[in-house]
């Protein structure tokens, strides 16, 4: 059993790394993205008022030059918040970008800018896209679509009926990282997209309206009345400390025969668990309530960063000593998912490769049920 033990502490391991440098290219392809922009700023700054500039070297051999450059970083500055608001809508359709964008793309003759024209003609082409992306999400609540007999909205907890949660740690793969948890260190897990087929087989491109941690015990009692004895124990003591979740921005999805990534910013959700069973927290963060509210856009499928915090934390660490090694940790909450009960999706040329990030294809252990 040690032998098996550390081979999945070293796959999980490796898993981690894995995603840790996935993370880190993403995270750094968006340093120099800020970095760009950055800059961008900079020569906005040091151009200064346009008009400034153009009645100090009227008639002069610069007066095109400041012209043109400042006509080009207004474009990409345009450009730019075009290509924002697309990415949060190309989400938030997941994975049916092609029938609502399939028109929507600039024209390439109108980049980059070189006068006033060109500069009004894109300015009008992404306005007018925007505004049709926000036709469709108005249309898309008032009228039935073409994929929303796709599309359901459910629950995602241990239920071997309708289906299990998000993803499972258990302590044969990750006893060190669930460990450190309870003894209130911060770790990361990966909720891996490529295993999630284990608890949610028929369920795609799963996205969160609510997510919180299951904490479940593995005692082998076999007394009924001590073994809920002892999870009444495990549960009040539990109530002592706030869940810090923290998603690292990167979604990723299982989609027909591939997994996607859409990467984005960090998301912190911290929430009480006394009264989280009862959909009333004592304690959440802002950013909690918001995402609550809002539309689903995340996966559960990322890097999670987990730590238990306390007022107390030395009591009621404490509390929770007795429970180290014999617990599994769930993730669980609600959302929408993707069910094609009559396999009619590959049918309808989506093309979602030539909208998304292809992470990889799925793998011969990993069935397409």
């Amino acid at each position: 059993m040690q032998g098996y033990s550390a081979q999945a502490d070293m796959k999980s391991s490796f898993d981690q790394l894995k995603e840790a440098l996935t993370l880190l290219v993403n995270i750094y392809d968006r340093l120099e993205n800020y970095k760009d922009q950055q800059a961008l700023g900079g020569y906005i700054g040091n151009i200064g008022a346009p008009g400034d500039y153009t009645d100090l070297h009227q008639g002069t051999e610069f007066e095109n030059g400041i012209r043109t450059v400042n006509e080009t970083i207004q474009a990409n500055l345009i450009l730019m918040e075009y290509e924002n608001v697309m990415q949060a809508f190309r989400q938030w359709v997941f994975p049916f970008a092609k029938p609502y964008l399939a028109a929507s793309k600039l024209p390439t003759n109108i980049k980059p800018t070189r006068d006033k024209e060109t500069l009004k003609e894109l300015v009008s082409g992404a306005n007018s896209q925007i505004k049709a992306a926000r036709g469709n999400i108005s249309r898309y609540w008032s009228t039935i679509q073409f994929n929303d007999k796709f599309s359901y909205i459910g629950k995602f907890y241990t239920n071997k009926e309708s289906g299990g949660p998000f993803f499972r740690w258990e302590q044969e793969t990750h006893k060190e990282k669930i460990n450190k948890l309870l003894l209130g260190k911060q770790i990361t897990l990966l909720a891996d997209v490529r295993q999630s087929w284990k608890w949610v087989p028929q369920r795609k491109a799963i996205k969160f309206q609510k997510v919180f941690l299951n904490f479940h015990l593995r005692n082998g009692w076999k007394d009924e009345k001590k073994d809920t004895q002892r999870q009444d124990k495990f549960n009040a003591a539990l109530d002592y400390f706030v869940v810090r979740l923290e998603h690292s921005g990167i979604s990723y999805y299982d989609f027909l025969d591939d997994y996607f990534a859409i990467p984005g910013d960090s998301v912190t959700l911290n929430y009480g668990i006394k009264g989280n069973d009862k959909n009333d927290p004592d304690i959440k963060s802002i950013s909690s309530g918001k995402v609550l509210k809002g539309d689903v856009l995340l996966s559960p499928y990322t890097l999670w960063t987990l730590q238990l915090l306390a007022e107390n934390k030395e009591e009621a660490l404490a509390k929770l000593k007795e429970f180290v090694n014999d617990v599994d940790v769930e993730l669980v909450g609600s959302g929408t998912y993707i069910w094609d009960t009559k396999n009619l999706l590959p049918a309808l040329d989506l093309r979602v490769r030539e909208y998304y990030q292809v992470l990889g294809e799925r793998g011969v252990e990993e069935p397409n049920q």
